[in-house]
């Protein structure tokens, strides 16, 4: 039994129940390990204690990430927690974010520990001298007993002590808000991952297996808390409240336990730079943090080979390029490189290159144990006694060259002339038994066999594709040329001495793994063949160019007429354009008037039924004084049905005000007529649960007042209605105003499931419409930008991340009457 620790980040409460169904159900002993739990001590720092010490795992939160962006030392193996239960609990009279400015907060700070509630201040532009900081304490009864305005909570834990005293409370949840980060985040250091990586994989699939029983066996695995890891004796009440929590911020039904997505991790990066939490200019590889299972399930004894070894020395020959060599910079270049590479990641081991000048140098460097490997090795170029070879990683065609005077032909037709053959190439006798009518030479190097070719004292010469291309347009472009390519193929293997031969078996797993797809990257990039076939291009070239000038001048005689065209066109295309703009907003401005001068209507029937029922209900009360009655019930009865009535001539008043067909540049503030439009929507907001955050002060601008409003109004009812499409727990619409020199910004943004990236583009479009199924026309948010841009001078955009829609409209403060 292998032992190892794990530090949890906080007390053993349920937080923790997968590790311990792990280790009680004997999963983490089926894969041979013994793992010791350690609770969390305010004096340590969790990642720094893993990474300095052996055999040990962590848990933590999000400032994994922060940490490994400083040092580069962790691996992150799992994450446990989709959201984090990490929240702020606020008095009963503090709803909004706005409203914690002048408050005592606790918990809360400007570290990486409090990113999720800074990414909320500056959402709602909160600096930290705008509250109070009180130190954490970690103790409930602060709040309870009104020590602080707000302090961070779990939900997992601190609210069910405040639900159960029944404790009037706020929650300001950071994933409301966008900022959702990951939470009981498993991993290790990059030490382990070298020494020990199959023990990570068994640790986290053990862990994995675990938490599928703790969730599906609760109450068991309540019950082995409460009798064995109980160390804040807690209530069972408490831990099955826990326990719920819990299984909602996994969200096992939505995401594999223990799964990691890279483009979380990429936004938890970018919101700590935009905090200036670390530096901006850093960068992560996600590959190399994020740990992967390679898919290698290795012996015991390949284990144990591969922990004994710290690296593997591999010989290579520096000048056979394009299989392998040393650049300029004498580093490691060519086909073996790219293997070797995939290999090291592979087995996790690191591989000291060892030059040599030639073939011979490198068997004397294996046979006095210099070197461990020879990385291109050949079997059927020259066979060794006391070498162990892979499997093929990749082959070559074998191809004969001849000088340029000379034809392409096969070597069936190149019987009586005279080709040289490498010498230490094994397929040698294969090839000249097959064709018995050439005489063939042995030649030492293939520098060789280009010399005598040149010189004519040889009609042929036969060798490996890569080497023979590389080196003739290198050397010989001008004069010699590829002639024919053989059937026969040369295999590339690595080679190993007899008592490393366990690495065989291990390279062959490694090899099996690689897909087919980068052996062709591969190939394509170093062996792409190169035969070269006679054309007489010249004829070819001059009946081409000839035709190329007659093209130009049929196409600039054609440019000329479609120029007029075009221009025509356009003109016309651009007036048709302005008079359907011009429809379209007749028939908007139409139908606005019209539900104005019905309104109108409405409320003129109204006034009078409403007046006449104000003066029953003041003669009832007289009637009631006479006759000396008093009955508070009936009062009360008479004070509503008054109450009522006036908010009914208000609402129509309302209506009569919104729909107005006035036309005129006026002064008007926009947080007034925020209210106005809000008071209009303000009955179906609260039957579809919509909650409003509205961030606007006492700004004033000069414009068209029912234009904005007509506009304001299509953008909430989009949002509402995309509300109606998905299941959004806490809806909110947040609207944001703010000034900014000579300019007024105004945002509006839901959490609706936001907009698709491929129809974001199309929203302002005429007649495009989402909604299929309600009678969508597609022209309200096409005729908002008409208004926008072309009566009130401004801009509207929209843009959508993470589930979150926010429209922007800019206008100018004032706006020129003459206009």
């Amino acid at each position: 039994m292998e032992k190892v620790k794990l530090q949890l980040q906080w007390k053993h409460q349920f937080e923790f129940a997968g590790f311990y169904a792990a280790k009680e159900k004997g999963f983490y002993k089926d894969v041979g390990l013994d793992v010791e739990f350690i609770e969390f001590d305010n004096d340590i720092n969790i990642i720094k204690k893993v990474l300095a010490n052996e055999n040990m795992y962590g848990l933590t939160y999000s400032n994994l990430i922060s940490e490994h962006l400083n040092n580069k030392s962790s691996v992150f193996i799992a994450n446990f927690f989709k959201q984090s239960p990490l929240a702020l609990v606020t008095q009963k009279e503090i709803f909004s974010p706005n409203d914690l400015k002048g408050k005592k907060i606790m918990g809360v700070s400007d570290q990486i520990n409090s990113s999720m509630f800074l990414i909320i201040f500056k959402r709602f532009d909160i600096q930290s001298n705008d509250f109070i900081s009180v130190k954490p304490t970690f103790n409930i009864e602060d709040f309870i007993n009104k020590k602080v305005d707000a302090m961070t909570v779990f939900t997992t834990n601190e609210t069910f002590l405040l639900d159960k005293i029944k404790y009037p409370y706020n929650l300001i949840n950071p994933t409301v808000f966008g900022a959702e980060y990951y939470d009981l985040n498993l991993f290790t250091s990059k030490k382990e991952l070298n020494d020990h990586p199959y023990r990570i994989e068994r640790f986290k699939q053990a862990s994995i297996k675990g938490w599928e029983y703790a969730l599906s066996h609760k109450e068991e695995i309540i019950d082995l808390i409460l009798s064995k890891y109980n160390s804040q004796h807690k209530s069972k009440e408490s831990l099955i409240y826990e326990s719920t929590k819990i299984e909602k911020l996994m969200m096992p039904k939505l995401y594999p336990i223990g799964s990691i997505d890279k483009n979380r991790v990429k936004l938890i990066i970018d919101d700590f730079k935009n905090l200036d939490l670390v530096d901006k200019q850093s960068n992560i590889d996600l590959d190399e943090f994020i740990y992967e299972h390679s898919k290698l399930f290795f012996s015991k004894e390949e284990f144990n080979y591969l922990n004994d070894k710290k690296y593997l020395k591999v010989c290579i020959h520096p000048k056979w390029y394009p299989f392998e060599g040393l650049d300029y910079n004498q580093e490691h270049i060519g086909v073996s490189k790219e293997y070797m590479d995939i290999l090291s990641k592979s087995i996790r081991k690191k591989f000291i290159i060892v030059p040599t000048s030639s073939w011979q140098e490198s068997l004397e460097f294996i046979d006095d144990k210099q070197c461990d490997i020879l990385s291109t090795a050949t079997p059927n170029f020259m066979e060794q006694k006391n070498l162990f070879y892979s499997n093929s990683y990749f082959s070559t065609d074998l191809v004969m060259i001849g000088r340029k005077d000379m034809e392409h032909s096969n070597l069936e037709n190149f019987g009586n002339k005279i080709v040289g053959i490498c010498k230490n190439l094994k397929l040698s006798n294969e090839i000249k038994a097959k064709y018995s009518n050439i005489k063939f030479v042995d030649i030492q190097n293939y520098v060789k066999g280009f010399e005598l070719l040149e010189q004519k004292k040889i009609d042929g010469y036969i060798n490996a594709l890569p080497v023979m291309s590389d080196y003739l347009q290198n050397n010989y472009a001008g004069e010699l040329k590829i002639i024919t390519r053989l059937d026969e193929k040369l295999d590339f293997s690595f080679a190993v001495r007899e008592d490393e031969k366990i690495l065989v078996d291990i390279f062959n797993k490694s090899l099996s793994l690689i897909s087919s797809e980068e052996h062709k990257r591969i190939k394509n990039k170093y062996l792409l063949p190169i035969i070269e076939k006679e054309k007489d291009l010249l004829w070819i070239k001059i009946f081409f160019a000839i035709v190329l000038i007659i093209i130009l001048y049929l196409l600039f005689k054609q440019y000329i007429s479609y120029k007029v065209t075009k221009m025509l066109k356009n003109e016309i295309e651009l007036e048709i354009k302005k008079s359907k703009q011009k429809d379209n907003m007749i028939f908007h401005q139409n139908k606005l008037i019209a539900m104005g001068e019905m309104i109108e209507n409405i409320a003129h029937q109204w006034k009078q039924p409403l007046n006449e029922l104000n003066c029953n209900v003041f003669l009832i009360e007289e009637e009631l004084s006479s006759l000396k009655v008093k009955n508070n019930e009936i009062n009360t009865y008479l004070d509503n049905i008054e109450s009522l009535t006036i908010h009914m001539a208000r609402t129509i008043n309302d209506f009569r005000k919104f729909y107005s067909n006035e036309k005129t540049i006026q002064e008007f503030n926009i947080n007034l007529i925020i209210d106005e439009i809000l008071k209009i929507i303000q009955q179906s907001l609260n039957q579809d649960n919509i909650c409003i955050v509205k961030n606007v002060n006492n700004i004033y601008i000069e414009n068209y007042v029912n234009e904005f409003k007509q506009v304001m109004l299509s953008i909430l009812n989009n949002s509402k209605d995309a509300f109606r499409n998905n299941d959004t727990l806490n809806k909110n619409i947040i609207i944001n105003v703010n000034e900014e020199k000579n300019k007024v910004i105004i945002k509006i943004e839901d959490n609706a499931g936001g907009i698709k990236e491929e129809i974001i583009g199309k929203i302002f479009n005429q007649y495009f419409s989402t909604k299929k199924n309600s009678n969508g026309t597609g022209l309200g948010l096409y005729i908002s930008k008409m208004i926008i841009e072309d009566s009130m001078k401004g801009s509207i955009s929209v843009e959508s991340q993470n589930g979150r829609t926010t429209f922007v409209i800019v206008l100018q403060k004032y706006l020129d009457k003459q206009k």
